[in-house]
């Protein structure tokens, strides 16, 4: 199955908050229907409350993406006190809505880039060869499907021009390492990233040759790695290339979305492999 994608549409300079509110199945909601169309229900829900770790991550794609860093920076205080409580009331009125970090996580952050910055290898320099306007490129189209028409986002940390790189940092805890990385792209689902990436870009006329993910650690000494990931082959874990998984979540999505059933997972006796 090869799903045909209309009215694509490139924006440059989109910011992360109107993106969101944008129309579009995104990858990271597609995840959770691929999970289950009752899980994809559940999420749409349900209000969307970032962890701190998550909050972290976020401001070290700003930090590495944004003209101006967009997060802020919460200090320590002793919340029982006068002085405590009126700060936390009045950073919390004046950031509602913003990305938030303590002062500690701002000094990893400034070690993950000035460790990244510092590297001499293929990462750092598809980052640092890549066009100002090729960054968090945000990216439309429709799927036409045998059920209906969907309509598909995605936003790219950065498309490197000369080698066809769309490439994406991922903060990888204490490791980066292959194994360590590999896994959680299994259990974080970031190959549907790059299946849709992939899918979106093409269609808006780029030149796709690869996608590379760029894990940073947030711990002291700030090791990094580059990773490409073929969407088009199979998996070792998967009995499917991730696109081939994308395309057919895709379909399926727009059955449940014409019938108005969303199913949780299947009702039959299924065979597991350990």
């Amino acid at each position: 199955m090869s799903i045909i994608l209309k009215d694509h549409a490139i924006v440059y300079g989109l910011q992360e908050s109107e993106y969101r509110k944008s129309e579009g199945l995104s990858q990271s909601i597609l995840k959770e229907f691929i999970r289950s169309p009752r899980h994809y229900i559940h999420a749409c829900e349900t209000p969307f409350v970032p962890t701190p770790d998550m909050q972290m991550g976020s401001a070290f794609h700003s930090l590495m993406l944004d003209d101006a860093p967009q997060y802020a920076v919460k200090k320590k205080v002793d919340g029982r006190t006068t002085e405590g409580k009126k700060y936390n009331a009045e950073f919390d009125a004046l950031n509602a809505g913003e990305i938030i970090i303590n002062e500690e996580q701002e000094q990893k952050v400034f070690g993950m880039r000035d460790s990244f910055l510092a590297g001499t290898g293929e990462a750092t320099n598809l980052y640092k060869e890549t066009y100002k306007k090729d960054l968090e490129i945000a990216l439309y189209a429709t799927a036409v499907t045998e059920f209906g028409d969907v309509r598909l986002k995605g936003r790219l940390d950065g498309w490197h021009f000369g080698s066809g790189t769309i490439w994406d940092f991922k903060k990888s805890g204490t490791s980066a390492e292959p194994h360590s990385f590999e896994r959680m792209v299994r259990d974080r689902g970031y190959w549907v990233q790059a299946a849709m990436y992939e899918m979106l870009a093409r269609a808006s006329g780029l030149d796709v040759q690869r996608f590379v993910f760029i894990p940073v650690e947030d711990e002291p000494p700030h090791g990094f790695a580059a990773y490409s990931l073929n969407p088009h082959k199979k998996l070792k874990y998967l009995k499917n290339s991730p696109s081939e998984i994308v395309e057919s979540a895709i379909s399926r999505f727009a059955w449940c979305q014409k019938n108005g059933i969303w199913n949780g997972y299947p009702d039959v006796v299924q065979e597991i492999e350990v």
